[in-house]
C-alpha cells in the first residue's frame, strides 16, 4: 500500500458565505477526475481532507491518500489538482494556487515497508494541527472528562487504523506494547480546543506530546515507530475521517 500527504493552497473565486459549515469541510472537497473518497476499507477513506487554515481569500487543506494498487495514490490526485485547476470546497468555487509536496513537516510518501524498515528511535513526538479526539463521541456521555493522550490511549488508536487498513504483521503485536516498551510521556504542551459536530461542541487536544521508550527490546520499538509513522497519514484518535487528529511525527534517539 502507498500513502501520500500533500498540502493545497486554494484561492476563492466566488467570495461569499460557504453553503456548508467549516466543521463539515472534510466532506465537501470535490476533486475532478478522482474516484470516490470511499474505498475498500470500511471505516477508512481513500482520500482524507483536513482544513488547516482559512481566511477570506485563501484556504490551506491537507490531503492524505491511500492506494492499494501498484501505483502511487498521488498520480491521479496531483494530476487533478494542478495549479490553475478549479474545484468546489465547502460550497464555494476555488482555484488551486499551489500543490506542496516538499513541506518536511506535513507532506510525505510512504509504504508499509518504509514504516517498518527505518532505524528504531526511542523518542516519538506527535504534533496535532487539528484537535486530537481521545474518546469516541458516539459513546461518550455528556460531562465525561476527555482522556489524556497517554501512550496506551494514543497507540491503541494507531493500532486500530493499522488493522483497518490491513497492515502487515508487526514485530511485536501484543495488546500492551506500550507497557512492554516501558513507554512514558516525557514532555508535552497541550491545550483543549472544541470542534463542532452536528451543532454541538466536543473537546480535543491541540499542541504536541512526546513519548520515550525505556526498553532495549528493539522489536517493540520498531512496532511503535511504525504505528507512529502511520498516524502521520491516517491521523490520531477518533474522528480522523472528519479531519480531526492531523498529526506530524518526529522519531529520534
Amino acid at each position: 500500500m502507498y500513502f501520500l500527504a500533500i498540502l493545497l493552497k486554494l484561492r476563492v473565486l466566488e467570495p461569499g458565505h460557504p453553503n456548508q459549515s467549516i466543521e463539515d469541510a472534510h466532506e465537501f472537497l470535490r476533486l475532478p477526475q478522482v474516484p470516490s473518497v470511499k474505498d475498500e476499507h470500511p471505516g477508512e477513506r481513500r482520500v482524507k481532507v483536513a482544513l488547516l487554515r482559512r481566511d477570506q481569500e485563501f484556504v490551506q487543506v491537507r490531503l492524505t491518500c491511500f492506494s492499494r494498487g501498484g501505483c502511487s495514490p498521488g498520480d491521479e490526485v496531483v494530476q487533478a489538482l494542478t495549479p490553475g485547476s478549479e474545484l468546489w470546497y465547502i460550497g464555494q468555487k476555488y482555484v488551486v494556487e499551489s500543490v506542496d509536496l516538499t513541506d518536511h513537516i506535513w507532506t510525505g510518501v510512504c509504504t508499509w515497508t518504509d514504516m517498518l524498515s527505518q532505524p528504531p528511535g526511542v523518542r516519538m513526538r506527535f504534533t496535532f494541527a487539528t484537535p486530537l479526539v481521545t474518546s469516541d463521541p458516539t459513546n461518550r456521555q455528556i460531562g465525561n472528562a476527555l482522556p489524556f493522550p497517554d501512550p496506551q490511549t494514543l497507540f491503541t488508536s494507531a493500532l486500530r487504523h493499522w488493522r483497518l487498513l490491513d497492515g502487515p504483521l508487526l514485530p511485536n503485536t501484543g495488546a500492551r506494547m506500550t507497557q512492554v516498551a516501558r513507554c512514558v510521556v516525557s514532555e508535552y504542551r497541550l491545550e483543549t480546543a472544541d470542534y463542532i459536530l452536528a451543532g454541538h461542541a466536543h473537546p480535543g487536544f491541540l499542541g504536541w506530546i512526546e513519548y520515550v521508550c525505556r526498553t532495549r527490546e528493539s522489536s517493540v520499538i520498531v512496532s511503535l515507530n511504525a504505528l507512529a509513522r502511520l498516524a502521520f497519514f491516517s491521523g490520531s484518535g477518533y474522528m480522523t475521517e472528519r479531519g480531526m487528529g492531523v498529526t506530524a511525527v518526529m522519531i529520534t534517539n
